[in-house]
């Protein structure tokens, strides 16, 4: 359980929960900026400053996409010995990725003619979606501890 609960406090909650989750928290209020000055068409330096935006983006989604892959080798090297609350746990995540990925998609697909009630909408769910992980990971650390 060792192992388990280091990756939880280490990876999910230093770097996913935090550190990542700092980044998409400077990221996000730039990326609506661009995407509105695009859509007004007074964004400078053409439409590179929104690529870089995006591959920012992509680059966080990436270093998240890694921790998950972290965890599912570390749940394979396990084998039937896996808890099940932290199968579940990464379940979650995946599903949190998934969303992630599908929003940014959308974003880039409708640039032009997304509306700023929308940008809201995507900001939120891709800095909030990581709340339901966060429950997850508190619950899955306290099902790891040794019972006394």
């Amino acid at each position: 359980m060792e192992d388990y609960e280091d990756f939880i406090e280490q990876r999910l909650k230093g770097d996913f929960l935090q550190v990542l989750r700092s980044r998409w928290a400077a990221l996000l209020p730039s990326l609506v900026k661009v995407t509105q000055q695009l859509q007004l068409d007074t964004l400078e330096g053409s439409t590179d400053t929104i690529e870089e935006k995006f591959a920012l983006a992509h680059t966080i989604l990436d270093d998240e996409y890694t921790i998950y892959t972290t965890g599912i080798t570390l749940a394979l090297s396990k084998g039937d010995d896996c808890p099940p609350h932290f199968e579940l746990l990464l379940r979650s995540l995946l599903t949190n990725l998934s969303m992630k990925e599908s929003v940014l998609a959308d974003w880039r697909a409708h640039l032009s003619s997304v509306s700023p009630d929308t940008l809201r909408v995507y900001s939120h769910s891709l800095l909030a979606s990581s709340e339901g992980v966060r429950s997850q990971v508190e619950r899955c650390l306290l099902l790891c501890k040794p019972s006394v």
